[in-house]
């Protein structure tokens, strides 16, 4: 990371640079499904961050050093994007063409859950434990998330074979993503974390693009007939995506933030998702069932952080 921008990064409090990354999460959503209406969920995703590591390289140093650091600290590297590129993407992006909005907004906002109860049994520190207060902010939270996806669709659908799978599917991707979370954690490695965030998606990004070719699923028509509306997405996408696990990741392995902390944030990914969606995509609209699960996980991030220390290093 250069001198200028770390600078600039230093001087910012966790909490502004945790709810930047979070809402950048979110509008992810509309742009996933704009994507996938136009091509596989493997190769999507392989393009997507492919070239959001691409994106992040100019960041990270000269060539010399960056080959440096890849000899240095490969292993980090494949295991980072295995757990955090390749498994978390294929399976979102696969279980994002099977269930509904609704049922994707509830399963999908579990994973802060998910990744503070695999901490309190996987880190060492008393920032990591699970306590009355945040086991009953988390249950808020999710009580929250309940509310928005019923709100926002028919849940009656959720025991459909296809839909249990995409559940599943989901559920399985916050796994990785938590035990990725955990694994950088404990490592603190001098690695910069802007260069392990680029290397890391850049790898993961080929791997799922060649499994789509493997699979047989790549669809080449999008490059023969190319659409506006999909090569849009994609390099917002990766552009995201480049920001916001840079931010993710200096944020875990520089300031040292235990991941429930962080993990409380992801709730907010939800909540923006549906302001988003009620902005960008005709026809949908606030109903008091999402108003509802908004207001519970505005409390829950209350209860969370009252009565702590407020980070701002």
């Amino acid at each position: 990371m250069s001198s200028p921008f770390r600078s600039f990064i230093d001087r910012i409090p966790t909490a502004p640079l945790a709810v930047a990354a979070c809402l950048l999460w979110a509008t992810a959503f509309a742009g996933v499904k704009t994507g996938l209406q136009y091509t596989d969920p493997l190769s999507f995703a392989g393009m997507r961050f492919f070239l959001a590591g691409l994106i992040l390289l100019p960041l990270c140093g000269s060539p010399a050093r960056i080959l440096v650091e890849i000899k240095k600290f490969w292993p980090m590297i494949l295991t980072v994007s295995f757990l955090q590129t390749v498994l978390l993407y294929s399976f979102f992006f696969i279980s994002m063409d099977m269930v509904e909005a609704s049922t994707g907004a509830i399963v999908n906002g579990i994973s802060p859950l998910v990744g503070a109860l695999l901490a309190h049994y996987f880190l060492s520190g008393e920032g990591n434990r699970l306590t009355f207060r945040r086991i009953l902010s988390f249950l808020i939270a999710v009580s929250g998330i309940v509310f928005i996806g019923a709100g926002k669709g028919d849940l009656s659908t959720i025991g459909g074979r296809r839909e249990i799978l995409g559940i599943v599917l989901m559920l399985s991707g916050s796994i990785s993503s938590a035990f990725s979370s955990i694994y950088i954690a404990r490592k603190r490695s001098p690695i910069n974390p802007v260069l392990l965030n680029s290397l890391q998606i850049s790898t993961g990004g080929l791997i799922l693009f060649f499994a789509s070719l493997v699979s047989g699923t790549f669809r080449s028509d999008i490059f023969l007939d190319p659409e506006p509306e999909f090569f849009t997405a994609l390099i917002y996408l990766a552009f995201l995506s480049a920001t916001a696990f840079s931010i993710w990741f200096y944020l875990l392995k520089d300031r040292g933030v235990p991941v429930p902390t962080l993990s409380i944030w992801k709730f907010i990914i939800p909540v923006a998702g549906a302001v988003f969606s009620w902005i960008i995509i005709p026809g949908e609209s606030p109903d008091p069932l999402s108003l509802t699960g908004m207001f519970a996980i505005g409390l829950s991030v209350i209860l969370f952080f009252s009565g702590r220390k407020r980070i701002s290093a």
